[in-house]
């Protein structure tokens, strides 16, 4: 609802295991899915199908699926579009984001990011990390390799891909690689940031 009001898009991240988990998410009128731990093609194609209308006209590129009707929930303006326009829209202006997280996730990027209507994807430094025994460690060179890895799929296929980063350095390798979406810390990351700053200034102040 905050995004709403302003010029910001919203990205709800999940693990999409099932239809009436998708179709809940969709509803509430997200921009993009973000799908964690995808570890093949068919996982990628199968949340295609969840997330995409069938349309009977659909435009060049616009990818079809099974997603069960409702034209009257917020994602659908209440029913005050066309619902060959709501489908239209759904079907090509909500992003699917797979989240490569997994050894075999990298093993697996070439399938994954050619699957029809998967507009790209987003390295998950942190369990990839875990994943392979450097847990923690998401700057660690076995973890940054998999960049270059995963920006040569994409590119191939006309797609984009993102990653997780901390600190200046990390980030502007991501950015060397070619990341589009970055994320550069969360919330709890920034409140512990402020709550230390603010513990130094009243250090500071403690009298002698």
């Amino acid at each position: 609802m905050v995004a709403r009001s302003y010029p910001v898009t919203s990205i709800a991240r999940f693990k999409a295991a099932a239809y009436q988990t998708v179709t809940r998410i969709m509803e509430t009128r997200v921009g993009a899915l973000m799908c964690s731990m995808v570890e093949s093609a068919a996982e990628a194609a199968q949340i295609v199908e969840w997330a995409k209308f069938n349309n009977p006209a659909p435009a060049p590129g616009e990818v079809n699926g099974l997603r069960g009707w409702n034209g009257g929930g917020v994602d659908a303006w209440y029913g005050m579009v066309l619902a060959l326009n709501y489908i239209r829209h759904q079907n090509t202006e909500v992003g699917i984001i797979c989240q490569i997280e997994t050894e075999e996730g990298v093993r697996r990027l070439e399938e994954i990011i050619s699957v029809p209507g998967i507009d790209g994807l987003f390295f998950g430094p942190g369990d990839y990390a875990h994943r392979i025994g450097r847990v923690g460690q998401i700057s660690h060179p076995e973890v940054v390799d998999v960049m270059p890895l995963i920006d040569a799929s994409c590119r191939k296929h006309g797609k984009f891909w993102g990653t997780v980063t901390v600190g200046r350095e990390h980030y502007l390798q991501a950015r060397k690689f070619g990341a589009k979406v970055i994320g550069v810390g969360g919330d709890v990351r920034v409140m512990n940031y402020g709550i230390r700053e603010m513990a130094k200034t009243f250090a500071a102040a403690e009298p002698a």
